[in-house]
């Protein structure tokens, strides 16, 4: 987490690092797409990990390179959610989201149908990253 900046921020730029810029350029690789269908335990490339842990870490400060460096690993670049901390963050942003805050809503209103439908659309995700 940065200094000074809003924890909600923090979770975002989390999920961000991981998902979008990691996860999302894996899965574009026809090889690693390949290799995830087949259902392969690490189908990810580990020369094209370093690229993207290096274009990730070289910019910003310290604390900043950090962070994106502990993003990419407890993710395994967005492929599992490993640590606590983590877990914890990821829930917490499919929880503010808005699919997790549809939920609230509709279970304060009283809507089962509402509130399992957008409960399932939250929980599965997080299921089968975690």
């Amino acid at each position: 987490r940065h200094r000074g900046v809003p924890r909600l921020f923090s979770h975002l730029q989390f999920h961000y690092l991981h998902h979008y810029l990691a996860h999302h350029d894996h899965a574009g690789d026809p090889a690693t797409r390949a290799r995830m269908e087949r259902g392969q335990d690490d189908p990810l490339d580990a020369e094209r990990k370093r690229a993207i842990e290096t274009r990730e870490t070289r910019t910003g400060d310290a604390a900043t390179r950090r962070f994106a460096a502990y993003s990419l690993a407890c993710s395994n670049h967005g492929f599992t959610i490993g640590t606590l901390e983590c877990r914890v963050s990821t829930q917490s942003l499919y929880l503010l989201c808005p699919s997790g805050f549809a939920f609230l809503a509709h279970a304060v209103r009283g809507d089962e149908i509402g509130a399992a439908a957008h409960a399932l659309s939250t929980v599965l995700p997080l299921w089968m990253a975690i």
